[in-house]
């Protein structure tokens, strides 16, 4: 945003200007670099609570709501700290979406301009992320059997659901999606010995070390749809946990670091809050004691994110270590970067440039290169910033934001 002053659309994923427009504004207002950093911080902030306070208050949907919370602390651990990634923030746009819904479906029946408006914003939720599919297709159906004197007009906008999600996935296509979607719809590709998976391993050791809470409440809700004798309502919430975490087995067999693939399994948190929602018998002592135990788990989930702030620091720390040790403009090979410290390596460009412009004043550039990269056509430039997606000349770069000084030394290699 700030080398091109506009919107950073990636994989089409357009939704996602609603939180960089608050960065983005503070780029337009010529504000410093911390400025804009902490508009962008306090952007998701006001997005998420924004999205509460829409359910909650003004489509006055506290079912919706209460499932929203729980999305937010069930599951949550390094995804706190993974915030742009949009599969996170769409879920949160979807519950709005069908918070709204649901109170024009208990208002009355829809109208042809219900069908329009509720249509369209559809859209938006498949260029969210296509994977959010899972999410609106759950609860269309969740809602038809809630509301079965509307099943039809839900069907309608299922259909239409469907034939969107259809159209991005094969006419409007990108690398990243193919690659995601592709993986998930192939199912001539799909295993069923997914138990030997190393995915599933360290699924299973997520939930019993971190992600407790959500199986406790799971039980529980087994337990509770059972006593209600709805019986659909819990075959359809057992059919798209065991159904969803299969497919992302099979998308990725050999596991993917836990801070990346946190953001899939949040989805579960919801499918799982949906239990105990339409309740047809109320038993006052059991709902105390189910508030504090969901009181428990949000107390829980603060005191894990702060916990697992240690490791954040320490890798901002590794970071500034990494400056400290290297020329200003530096390529550095995979040995010579802890992996398991960093986490992922594709943004330390990008890292390094707002540590080190925030804290030293000036801009300093480490690109760590992949094994398969080419790089000749770029480190022989000196006033040339390289990064992950490209290289930009100093010139072309805004100079409030990017301060680089050293325009004669070109990039220097480092490896073992």
């Amino acid at each position: 945003m700030m080398e091109n002053n506009g919107f950073a659309v990636q994989a089409q994923r357009f939704p996602a200007m609603f939180t960089q427009l608050f960065p983005l504004m503070g780029i337009w207002l010529h504000l410093s670099l911390k400025s804009v950093m902490l508009l962008y911080s306090v952007g998701f902030i006001i997005f998420y609570f924004t999205c509460f306070f829409l359910i909650l208050r003004v489509a006055k949907q506290p079912t919706l709501a209460f499932i929203f919370l729980l999305y937010s602390i069930l599951m949550v651990r390094h995804s706190f700290f993974w915030i742009q990634c949009e599969f996170v923030q769409g879920v949160a746009f979807t519950l709005v979406y069908f918070a709204f819904l649901e109170k024009r479906i208990q208002q009355g029946s829809l109208q042809m301009l219900h069908f329009i408006v509720y249509g369209l914003l559809l859209i938006v939720v498949i260029f969210y992320y296509p994977s959010l599919i899972f999410l609106s297709s759950f609860i269309f159906l969740l809602f038809s059997i809630q509301y079965k004197k509307r099943i039809i007009p839900l069907m309608i906008l299922f259909a239409i659901n469907l034939l969107f999600f259809w159209i991005k996935t094969t006419l409007i296509t990108n690398y990243y999606d193919d690659q995601q979607i592709g993986l998930a719809i192939n199912f001539k590709a799909y295993q069923w010995n997914i138990l030997n998976f190393k995915s599933t391993q360290d699924f299973i050791t997520y939930v019993q070390h971190h992600y407790y809470p959500v199986l406790i409440l799971f039980l529980i809700g087994i337990v509770w749809l059972m006593y209600q004798k709805k019986y659909l309502h819990l075959f359809l919430v057992c059919f798209y946990i065991l159904g969803y975490l299969f497919i992302i087995f099979n998308k990725s067999p050999n596991g993917y670091k836990q801070f990346y693939i946190e953001s899939q399994y949040l989805l579960i948190s919801v499918f799982v809050a949906s239990m105990f929602i339409y309740s047809n018998r109320q038993i006052p002592r059991l709902q105390n004691i189910f508030s504090i135990l969901i009181f428990s788990f949000v107390l829980l989930s603060l005191l894990r994110i702060i916990y697992l702030s240690q490791k954040y620091t320490a890798r901002n720390n590794y970071i500034r270590q990494l400056v400290h040790n290297n020329p200003d403009k530096t390529i550095l090979e995979d040995s010579e970067i802890n992996s398991e410290i960093l986490l992922m390596n594709w943004g330390l460009s990008y890292e390094v440039w707002l540590l080190t412009t925030l804290e030293s004043g000036s801009t300093k550039s480490l690109y760590n290169k992949e094994a398969h990269e080419d790089l000749s056509d770029r480190n022989k430039c000196t006033t040339c910033w390289i990064h992950k997606f490209a290289f930009a000349e100093y010139k072309n770069l805004n100079k409030r934001y990017f301060k680089f000084i050293d325009s004669v030394n070109a990039y220097q290699y480092k490896t073992k």
